[in-house]
């Protein structure tokens, strides 16, 4: 993989959302931060804050959608199996009664493709049988018999039935069901408990599918059910409600502006804090710190407690400053307070809050996300803190660039680092091997982290002296640097960002299930820029073709598998790939629709940097995810889950 490509894609959707160049950026920027004045892109004075209601129009939202959207890449048909939290959370907002089927469902959970409602019947997964059964006695054995009387069986089904798969329900399918019951022997319980197993052990039940009108061709509208469903276990991990479901039945949820609306409901319930808590996992990693571990000697106050508190800090402080505080990315990234127990209010050398996770004032040297301790402990080593590791997750996670790792790296062997030498003169040595191309754009930056040790304790002195925690950000493709000396000049600096905004909204569309094409994250920027907080950026997120549309299948049968999976059909912007990553123009136009074997052609096909659709085959693929994976925001290949 070529580095030039894969950051210059990522830079150049940032670049169309606004300028990158540091001096321009702190010119169009000046005034936004405590409520001053900023000049639009017409050049007109306009006064507010960036706080809540204070949303600026600045240059970086002129985002032509036009031009971006002519080629744009829809995600694949699928289905999702309900996680264990997802089931129980529903079974207890339909039942009011609270099941536990953890160790039952093991996943995985998906996507798994399928090209209509007719295949959803093939996809199995052991324990949902289990867990229906469960449930479905246990539902029996603490609700109140069904009435005896002419029609009662019928209500229930009628009302029931369609909660439960979260769909219409046909008039057979609903007298089937009451068959069911009069047939069965035994108490009214037992008669209840076989029409619960059979309600929660179909399909329609156990797997969320994104399926769409399988008989299009084209690009794929969900339906009004499968939006209802995305929408609620996205945002609350819970099946949907009856305003859902009933917007679902009449249609209107297929409109951009209800779907908008109703994110903005669903925002607003305290539910959405489990539902976003899944954002905050898959964005930072945070689920890593459930297996992270510390040499003893060195850190002695290190325990699984502390670690899982770490990760409660970073999803509370987040659902804290998006669903209730300011919802600025200035505010995630600069904020003065957290919300901490006793044992990392120790670590942080504040006062415990009274509450046993409660909010407290930081001292001067931290400030916001990037100081908690999640980020500085996951981003080091068991003995020592990584400069690499905390570059990367500047780079990757919130600029959203495609750093390369060394088995990525084709003719460069691996290279023996005296781990004895202090990290600055590591890192100098590394800058004279052939891989400083890659560590010029990451010790840099990853030292001016340098006075948080592994676990994110505050310190002075390191390595038998005083902490130098200067540092320098390279940004893509501009090369000027940005200068920083610790932790909160950098975080000023990316909450000022085009990028890091830009970011934010494609790890959220990611999380949603979209894959990034260079329309999907144009969208996203647009409404970036657009919103007034990052709590309406994700609303609008919902109203792009990305978040409700699904393309055709990525494999059919025979002849057009091999058909589909071979022709290079998403390469639209060879001009831009050629001015900015150093891709040759005539080689990128030849290859447009070509076979992804044509001599040439091989860097845009199944092991590309650019945004290809439908370029891997299903040998590539087979064992490591279902279907072509979107990989960083850039290209898609064929990826394990975990590598995105």
């Amino acid at each position: 993989m070529r580095l030039g490509v894969a950051l210059g894609v990522v830079s150049l959707l940032a670049a169309a959302c606004g300028k990158t160049d540091a001096n321009q950026r702190a010119s169009a920027t000046a005034g936004a931060g405590m409520g001053g004045s900023s000049v639009t892109a017409g050049g007109t004075a306009t006064g507010g804050s960036a706080g809540v209601g204070g949303a600026m129009q600045p240059a970086r939202c002129n985002v032509d959608l036009d031009a971006r959207c002519r080629d744009f890449e829809l995600g694949s048909p699928h289905a999702m199996f309900l996680r264990p939290d997802e089931y129980e959370n529903s079974i207890a907002s339909l039942f009011g009664v609270t099941v536990h089927v953890g160790a039952l469902l093991a996943g995985p959970f998906g996507p798994w493709p399928v090209q209509d409602r007719a295949g959803l019947a093939t996809l199995t997964q052991s324990g949902y049988a289990e867990a229906a059964a469960l449930a479905a006695a246990q539902i029996a054995s603490e609700t109140p018999p069904l009435c005896a009387g002419d029609g009662c069986t019928a209500q229930f089904v009628g009302d029931y039935a369609p909660r439960v798969w979260r769909d219409g329900v046909s008039a057979e399918d609903q007298a089937s069901l009451v068959a069911l019951y009069d047939a069965t022997a035994g108490e009214p319980s037992d008669r209840l408990r076989v029409l619960l197993t059979t309600l929660l052990s179909s399909p329609r039940f156990y797997l969320r599918p994104e399926i769409g009108d399988a008989t299009v061709k084209g690009p794929r509208a969900l339906g009004g059910f499968e939006l209802a469903a995305k929408l609620s276990y996205l945002f609350w991990n819970d099946t949907p409600d009856a305003e859902l479901l009933d917007l679902a039945r009449d249609g209107s949820l297929q409109r951009a502006t209800v779907v908008v609306e109703q994110t903005r409901r669903l925002l607003a319930d305290p539910r959405a804090a489990r539902g976003l808590a899944t954002f905050y996992r898959d964005w930072l990693r945070l689920d890593w710190l459930d297996t992270t571990e510390r040499d003893p000697l060195l850190f002695p106050t290190w325990t699984p407690e502390l670690a899982a508190n770490m990760k409660r800090e970073t999803i509370d402080f987040l659902n804290w400053q998006i669903l209730q505080g300011d919802a600025t990315l200035d505010a995630v990234m600069n904020a003065d307070f957290s919300f901490v127990s006793a044992d990392l209010a120790q670590l942080y050398g504040v006062a415990a809050p009274d509450a046993p996770f409660g909010r407290v004032q930081l001292p001067k040297e931290r400030h916001g996300l990037l100081t908690q301790a999640s980020l500085l402990t996951l981003t080091s080593h068991a003995t020592q803190t990584s400069a690499v590791g905390r570059a990367v997750l500047v780079r990757e996670r919130l600029r959203c660039e495609d750093v390369p790792y060394i088995d990525d790296i084709h003719g460069f062997g691996r290279i023996q680092v005296d781990d004895t030498l202090p990290p600055r003169q590591r890192a100098h040595w590394l800058n004279e091997q052939p891989c400083s191309q890659c560590h010029q754009l990451l010790e840099p930056l990853g030292f001016g982290f340098e006075s948080f040790d592994a676990i994110g304790q505050y310190r002075t002195e390191a390595d038998g002296g005083p902490v130098d925690a200067s540092g320098s950000l390279l940004p893509w493709p501009d090369k000027t640097p940005f200068e920083f000396n610790g932790v909160p000049e950098l975080a000023q600096y990316l909450a000022e960002s085009p990028e890091t905004l830009a970011c934010f909204a494609q790890r959220a569309l990611q999380w949603t299930g979209a894959p990034i094409s260079r329309c999907g994250a144009a969208q996203a920027v647009l409404q970036t820029c657009k919103a007034g907080d990052l709590r309406e950026t994700l609303a609008q997120l919902t109203a792009t073709e990305a978040f409700r549309f699904v393309g055709p299948p990525y494999y059919t049968t025979g002849e057009e598998t091999k058909k589909a999976s071979c022709v290079v059909s998403g390469v639209s912007d060879c001009a831009l790939l050629a001015e900015h990553a150093g891709v040759d123009l005539k080689t990128c136009q030849a290859c447009q629709g070509a076979p992804c074997d044509t001599p040439g052609c091989e860097q845009f096909g199944c092991q590309g940097v650019s945004v290809v659709h439908g370029c891997c085959n299903d040998a590539d693929c087979h064992g490591v995810t279902p279907f072509c994976g979107l990989h960083t925001g850039t290209h898609f290949v064929c990826v394990k889950d975990d590598a995105i």
